[in-house]
């Protein structure tokens, strides 16, 4: 092969490879659940990124106004905001015949989608269909800076904060602080999930989250039950069914202590997101 075809071949590479990049990134979103009686739920090669009743007032244009399109508040349970990205999100692994299909890091087994080939059946071993784990740069650019929060707030106007020794740190104190626009007071909302800058999630201890009382922390991401949350008008609920709550006598005061605890509407369960 020439050297002037081998340049051309690398050009075509090159452009193919820039196209499918591109491509990667197209995704599709949508809200699930009717109002009034909302039960949103995602179907297959979908991504719940997010759920809530109504609108948080911290949402903007032009993601709430023009797409995908929210809709009439819930009455009763919630919407889940579904986003697809089927160009890139899942694939299938093994190549025939002889087939030996494991997903990487980063990727879970899945159900293939009704027609779904892939392609030449093995001899031994077998296929496997993996699918990439949602993250805040799967999400599209608008929905991500709609979610981006710049703190959360309190009833009594303290701030919810990780220590700032230790924000990095698995197991580092959540507690309410002055406001003062630091990192460790800035988190975003991804789903289900309340992250931190410091890439940590709030987190209840596990063997307290279905307590009054139960610790509110940071830890790694891992997809968790005690790390899933959702918006209830002024309410921060655990999957648990508990509140975000201020140790009521310390609300006031710096290094509060955040817990769950019954939700019932008092000032220290009142949250704004701003």
């Amino acid at each position: 092969m020439k050297i002037g075809t081998i340049s051309v071949v690398l050009v075509v590479l090159v452009l193919c490879f820039l196209f499918v990049a591109n491509s990667a990134i197209a995704q599709t979103c949508r809200w699930d659940g009717a109002s009034p009686w909302c039960n949103g739920s995602c179907g297959g090669g979908e991504t719940e990124v997010t759920r809530v009743s109504s609108i948080p007032d911290f949402w903007v244009a032009p993601y709430v106004n023009v797409s995908p399109p929210f809709g009439a508040a819930c009455v009763l349970g919630s919407k889940a905001l579904c986003c697809s990205s089927p160009s890139y999100s899942c694939r299938w692994d093994g190549t025939a015949p002889f087939c030996d299909g494991s997903c990487k890091a980063g990727e879970t087994p899945g159900s293939p989608p009704a027609g779904s080939s892939s392609g030449m059946g093995c001899w031994t071993g077998s296929k496997k269909y993996c699918c990439r784990s949602a993250s805040p740069s799967a999400v599209p650019g608008t929905v991500r800076m709609s979610l981006s929060i710049a703190s959360v707030r309190s009833g009594a106007g303290k701030c919810l904060d990780v220590n700032a020794s230790a924000q990095k740190n698995n197991g580092a104190t959540v507690q309410v602080w002055g406001c003062n626009g630091q990192p460790q007071q800035s988190w975003m909302l991804v789903d289900n999930t309340i992250r931190s800058q410091a890439g940590k999630c709030l987190d209840v201890h596990a063997p307290d989250q279905y307590r009054n009382g139960g610790r509110v922390q940071v830890w790694d991401c891992n997809g968790s039950k005690q790390q899933t949350w959702a918006f209830d008008g002024k309410a921060i609920r655990s999957a648990a069914g508990k509140c975000l709550d201020v140790h009521a006598p310390d609300q006031y005061k710096n290094g509060g202590r955040v817990q769950v605890w019954d939700c019932n509407g008092s000032l220290q369960q009142s949250w704004k997101v701003q």
